[in-house]
């Protein structure tokens, strides 16, 4: 259970960062509140309804060794809105996308107690070649076959001799699960400062009430996806750096409609 677990968070930090801003910034998502003006409905692209199916086809199993895997919130920002915020945001280190390298962790530093799995200050030093690069994680997962949630945040620390940046990188949510409906929360804040960037934070938000069917086929509800920056980067301009919102509507087995938000 170990390595899975170690596997797991990596799969969501993959993925971009947290909901509540983690290192003494703000204590709400700003996404969350954030309210769209929706333009008129369209059909979603096979693309889009695929990568929800994909994201939540296992939701029905959910398992303290695996469920946590479905809260990557930005392959459904980049999905629904059609771009990505997270380019800014480091990738994971490989060590954490391996399940097999666990030993890569810190030693010690995370503990499992029934369904819940906790991280304390577990580093990963991936210097090399001049550059420094460590990265830690902290926080707490839990999962049940009905339940799960999530408080998670992953510091990086990068620098050479021209060159520094620091990210901080918080996810949070919860998701419920019957035999027929999926509802939750998933959120995500990352917050950077580069010598060539600035300081600038980026928010996202997945709000979802679905209903699906078995064999897996998501066939009613919606799910609304927000991205908000709370400070670009330096000279940011252009509809890259724009508030968005996108919400999907189902109508009938892998069939949905998306309106878009400004």
């Amino acid at each position: 259970m170990k390595k899975a677990a170690v596997f797991l968070i990596a799969s969501i930090i993959g993925c971009g960062g947290t909901g509540d801003s983690g290192g003494g910034g703000s204590t709400t998502n700003a996404a969350t509140g954030k309210t769209f003006n929706y333009g008129t409905p369209a059909a979603a692209s096979g693309s889009q309804t695929q990568a929800v199916t994909r994201q939540f086809g296992s939701a029905g199993s959910i398992t303290a060794a695996s469920a946590l895997g479905t809260v990557d919130v930005t392959s459904l920002t980049t999905a629904v809105l059609g771009s990505s915020a997270s380019g800014f945001l480091r990738s994971p280190p490989e060590a954490l996308t391996l399940g097999g390298a666990s030993p890569a962790l810190s030693q010690g530093c995370f503990t499992e107690t029934g369904t819940t799995v906790t991280f304390t200050n577990c580093t990963i030093d991936a210097s090399s070649g001049g550059t420094t690069v460590i990265e830690t994680i902290n926080g707490t997962l839990s999962a049940t076959n009905s339940d799960s949630s999530w408080d998670l945040t992953y510091t990086v620390h990068e620098s050479d001799s021209s060159f520094s940046i620091d990210e901080s990188i918080r996810l949070s949510g919860s998701l419920h699960v019957t035999s027929s409906s999926i509802q939750g929360t998933m959120l995500l804040d990352g917050k950077v400062s580069a010598t060539s960037l600035g300081s600038f934070e980026v928010v996202e938000a997945v709000i979802l009430d679905l209903g699906y069917a078995t064999p897996f086929c998501i066939n009613s509800g919606t799910l609304e996806v927000k991205r908000v920056w709370v400070a670009k980067p330096a000279n940011a301009s252009g509809p890259a750096y724009a508030d968005q919102g996108g919400k999907m509507t189902w109508t009938g087995c892998n069939q949905a409609t998306l309106a878009h938000g400004t």
